[in-house]
């Protein structure tokens, strides 16, 4: 007979496996742990009659998804299955679902949400996910498919204009003395210089606009001219920066570099004369 709370958790790593087991165990379910693919089809046959499976798609052997289509083929699945992946990747999720799972969980999720999907399930005292249920999912997750697609593609348009604005950046700040940067004017002028040009470049593309800081950050770590924590704090006060002389200059020569160095195909602006632009102001 079925026990309520009763789960087969097949999974070949024994730390993660002990690990969601202790949390499983702690939330009151009784849970019966198998290495293989192998050990859980003998399960299923002589011993144990759970409430739901937690199934790794990696098993050795035969893997889980295997193992879900030869329960389905043998008319033995008689509970739902939480697949477990280490994996995001939309065709593996998508054939999880084709296999006959009922749902999926990432390994890398907090243990909370696992605990999260285990409980649902549970709830629902071993009903699976009908036919249409199920197709409607692997509809959803086509459809991720191409979103994810659309968006690798825009990441990797981002990441060339990332390369490609900081490699004219640095040519340019080469010319700098090798201390530059150490002061609060120098940090100010070097970022106003950065988003001037990184505005420039955005100017034009819907996708860079719509993530202009996140673009900002990535040039100003691919051109090392400040620090991480440097970066971040000034990027956070960005607004607040505008009024400051300094900066604005320095926005100016950025967006002169950009249409004269990229733009134009001239030769990047020399920045060597930044501390004679520099004196005489305060370190705001």
């Amino acid at each position: 007979m079925t026990e309520s709370r009763s789960i087969l958790f097949v999974e070949d790593d024994p730390t993660l496996r002990g690990v969601i087991s202790a949390a499983l165990r702690n939330k009151g379910h009784t849970v019966f742990e198998r290495d293989s693919a192998e050990e859980a089809l003998n399960s299923m046959e002589r011993v144990v009659s759970p409430a739901l499976i937690i199934l790794d798609v990696d098993l050795p052997g035969t893997n889980g998804i295997d193992l879900c289509k030869r329960w389905v083929a043998m008319q033995q699945k008689t509970a739902p299955i939480l697949f477990l992946t280490a994996s995001d990747d939309v065709a593996t999720l998508a054939a999880c679902m084709a296999a006959g799972g009922d749902d999926f969980t990432i390994k890398s999720s907090p243990i909370s949400q696992i605990l999260e999907r285990v409980g649902y399930w549970l709830e629902r005292r071993g009903r699976m996910l009908s036919d249409k249920r199920r197709q409607a999912i692997l509809d959803q997750v086509e459809e991720f498919a191409v979103v994810k697609a659309e968006a690798q593609e825009q990441d990797k348009s981002f990441q060339t204009m990332v390369s490609a604005l900081g490699a004219g950046l640095r040519l340019s700040f080469s010319t700098l003395p090798d201390q530059f940067g150490s002061t609060i004017a120098e940090k100010l002028y070097l970022l106003g210089y950065v988003t001037g040009a990184a505005s420039k470049a955005a100017n034009d593309r819907l996708d860079l606009k719509i993530r202009f800081l996140d673009f900002l950050r990535a040039c100003l770590l691919e051109t090392q001219t400040l620090s991480r924590s440097d970066a971040a704090r000034m990027v956070a006060n960005l607004g607040q920066l505008y009024s400051v002389r300094s900066f604005r200059q320095a926005m100016s020569a950025g967006a002169r570099f950009w249409n004269d160095a990229i733009l134009g195909g001239g030769v990047p602006e020399s920045l060597a004369d930044l501390r004679s632009r520099l004196s005489g102001l305060d370190d705001e």
